[in-house]
């Protein structure tokens, strides 16, 4: 069920204002405007709707095994993934960054704001999730991956967040590397104490 806080709704007597002065276009018609925050609501209600994964599969993939293969200091050189469990990592990873950016949309809704920033996800972390410590990603970010690409605006979507300052994506980044690191060293420890090189299904729930 689309659960929407109600601080961010937009006010019922905003919507009869409609703005008589708008652009024409080519035909002599008029453009349609919609009224700021109808389109985020809408996305929001969609992808809390939604049961499907919503960070890009390929990159993702990509970041776990690369992940995987620097934890690798002792013992075999290369692990494998057994079948589905990339989409055990996925779900589990996305369900909680949505469950940080919740809290990020409660910590901004205490600040009397719409959106959320950097210190609201940066506050969520410390509260919600002390067990993830923050490891800090060894190449730096460049402006092209600020813009919320590969997913990350479609889940603060899910979470509720119908505003999120650029300056919270390297937050949320640095948390998912975070999360995938301690969640894969664990993971890591079991395959070597089973004398094994595949990660199974059990070895991410035993973890």
């Amino acid at each position: 069920i689309p659960c929407i806080h109600p601080a961010i709704k937009p006010d019922e007597s905003k919507k009869s204002r409609r703005r008589k002065s708008r652009k024409k276009v080519a035909g002599g018609k008029k453009s349609h405007k919609f009224l700021p925050g109808t389109v985020a609501l809408r996305q929001i209600k969609k992808y809390q709707d939604s049961n499907q994964t919503l960070l890009q599969k390929l990159p993702f993939e990509r970041m776990v095994r690369g992940h995987a293969e620097s934890s690798l200091s002792k013992g075999p050189k290369t692990i494998h993934f057994a079948q589905g469990t990339m989409e055990v990592i996925q779900f589990f990873v996305e369900q909680k960054v949505t469950s940080l950016l919740k809290m990020a949309v409660e910590w901004a809704v205490y600040a009397k704001r719409e959106g959320i920033v950097g210190k609201d996800v940066q506050k969520a972390w410390e509260v919600s999730f002390p067990w993830v410590p923050q490891i800090e990603m060894e190449a730096p970010l460049d402006d092209q991956k600020l813009k919320g690409t590969n997913g990350l605006v479609r889940l603060g979507r899910q979470a509720g967040a119908k505003r999120i300052g650029k300056e919270a994506f390297p937050v949320i980044r640095q948390f998912i590397h975070s999360l995938i690191t301690i969640s894969l060293a664990r993971v890591i420890r079991y395959i070597r104490y089973r004398g094994v090189i595949t990660v199974g299904t059990s070895d991410l729930e035993k973890s």
